[in-house]
C-alpha cells in the first residue's frame, strides 16, 4: 500500500487573497460578537456602526469562504473565533480573580490552538495569543 504525499487541503499555504478572507472573517465575527454582547445602550455610536457594518462583512466573508474546494475554511475560521472568544473570557475571569472558572476555559483554548495547529492556520490566533499575554 503506498502513503499519499499530498499535502491535505488545510495544511497547504493558503493563497494571500483566500487568507484574506479568513482573517477578515475571523477578525469581523470576533468584533461582532464582543459587541453583541454588551447591552446596547453601553455602545458608543461608533461601536454601534461597528456592530451594524460587521453583518455584512461576516456574511460575504462567509459566502466566499463557502465556496467549493474552501469549505474546510469555515470550520477553521469558526475555530478561530472560539478561540478569540474563550481568550476574552479568559481575561475576564482572570482580572476577577476565578481561577476555576479560567480552567475549562484554558482547556477550550488549547483544543481550539491544537485544531488550527493541525491545520496550519495558527496565524489567525497569533494576534490574540499576543494580545492575551
Amino acid at each position: 500500500m503506498t502513503m499519499s504525499t499530498a499535502t491535505p487541503p488545510l495544511l497547504a499555504p493558503l493563497p494571500a487573497d483566500i487568507a484574506d478572507v479568513v482573517s477578515r472573517y475571523v477578525s469581523a465575527a470576533v468584533r461582532y460578537d464582543e459587541l453583541s454582547a454588551r447591552p446596547a445602550p453601553s455602545l458608543s455610536p461608533s461601536e454601534a456602526a461597528e456592530l451594524r457594518a460587521a453583518q455584512p462583512v461576516i456574511g460575504e466573508m462567509f459566502e466566499a469562504l463557502s465556496a467549493p474546494g474552501r469549505r474546510g475554511l469555515v470550520v477553521a475560521a469558526e475555530v478561530a473565533v472560539r478561540y478569540r472568544a474563550a481568550a476574552a473570557r479568559y481575561r475576564r475571569l482572570a482580572a476577577n480573580g476565578d481561577y476555576d472558572d479560567c480552567l475549562p476555559v484554558q482547556d477550550e483554548m488549547t483544543m481550539c490552538r491544537c485544531q488550527l495547529a493541525k491545520a496550519g492556520l495558527l496565524y489567525l490566533i497569533e494576534r490574540a495569543t499576543v494580545g492575551a499575554s
